[in-house]
């Protein structure tokens, strides 16, 4: 066991080289100043505070409004594409698919452009090639929802980066936060998804960093 005879003992010294040449009296008022412009100051940081992290997250909502819109105009843009493909089939089809038949099948007995020529026209000339250019526009559409669309998202999955402009360092960490949110959304998203247009709500979010943030800064700062 060790016993209290065995505790070394501990001298202390004063050094009056060392010590301050300032007293209490002298140190309080110092401090009290510092003290009260942190208490002054805490209401205006805690505001800052709030506007930073409110821009923040409207610039992290700007990112991921970005990306989708652009996802959809790249679906807006195929769906065009392979539109202007069927229609053109579509009215070929409607044209001359009853002459088609009519040369394979003998059906139908008079075709729509003889009977036009002919001065025979009835309603009944239009049924097959309505017919034709409906199921035309129906396969069109399964193409695009089937197989298009699909390719689609499943490319823009594989290089998502690409969806947005990263032209700087606070752009790459932002879209590097939001990535997976992003990949969420779009992974999501439906054929008919491509018609929502998000302009309007890119163009309040614009409004509101350059305009109602920016005020809120400078009566901060004012």
């Amino acid at each position: 066991m060790t016993g209290r005879k065995d505790i070394p003992h501990i001298y202390l010294t004063y050094s009056p080289e060392v010590a301050s040449t300032q007293n209490t009296s002298e140190l309080w008022p110092q401090e009290r100043t510092e003290l009260m412009e942190k208490i002054h100051a805490a209401p205006d940081l805690r505001l800052n505070h709030i506007l930073e992290d409110i821009d923040r997250q409207v610039n992290e909502l700007q990112i991921v409004c970005e990306a989708v819109a652009e996802f959809n105009r790249r679906g807006r843009s195929l769906f065009m594409k392979i539109g202007k493909i069927t229609v053109a089939i579509g009215v070929g089809l409607f044209c001359f698919g009853d002459v088609l038949t009519n040369s394979i099948l003998s059906l139908p007995r008079q075709t729509l452009i003889s009977s036009v020529r002919g001065g025979t026209f009835s309603l009944g000339n239009l049924l097959l090639p309505l017919i034709f250019l409906c199921a035309t526009l129906v396969l069109g559409w399964i193409f695009y929802n089937n197989y298009g669309f699909k390719k689609l998202l499943r490319k823009t999955l594989e290089n998502s980066s690409n969806l947005v402009n990263r032209e700087n360092e606070y752009r790459r960490n932002l879209w590097n936060k939001m990535q997976g949110k992003i990949i969420d959304l779009v992974s999501n998203s439906k054929a008919k998804d491509i018609w929502i247009r998000h302009s309007g709500n890119l163009n309040k979010i614009q409004r509101f960093l350059e305009g109602d943030l920016k005020k809120y800064y400078d009566k901060l700062r004012s």
